[in-house]
Formats: C-alpha cells, structure tokens, sequence
C-alpha cells in the first residue's frame, strides 16, 4: 500500500478526467479501436493486505 500511497502523494489526480482510481490508466492492445469491447481471463489473484 506505501506504493499507492507515494503516487497518490506525488501526483496532481482529478477523478473527473483521470478515472476512479489514481492507478488506473489507459493500456495499449494491438489492433483494438475505441469503444471494442475486451474479455480478459484474470490468471492470478492476490489480496494486498492480510485477510482476518
């Protein structure tokens, strides 16, 4: 979470024009157009914090 936390110190973030999230950004996929609609198959999932 410190990393998260560095880049939301250090960086001007407008929800309106930037997204919800101060990590998400636009990715690059080959041959994709504005507005395709993109499946993706999540292939590992882990938590960042210890669960209870």
């Amino acid at each position: 979470m410190n990393d998260g936390i560095a880049i939301a110190r250090e960086c001007h973030h407008n929800p309106d024009t930037d997204g919800p999230h101060v990590v998400t950004s636009p990715i690059a996929v080959p041959e994709a157009h504005p507005g395709d609609l993109l499946a993706i198959t999540p292939t590992t999932l882990a938590p960042r914090f210890p669960t209870v």
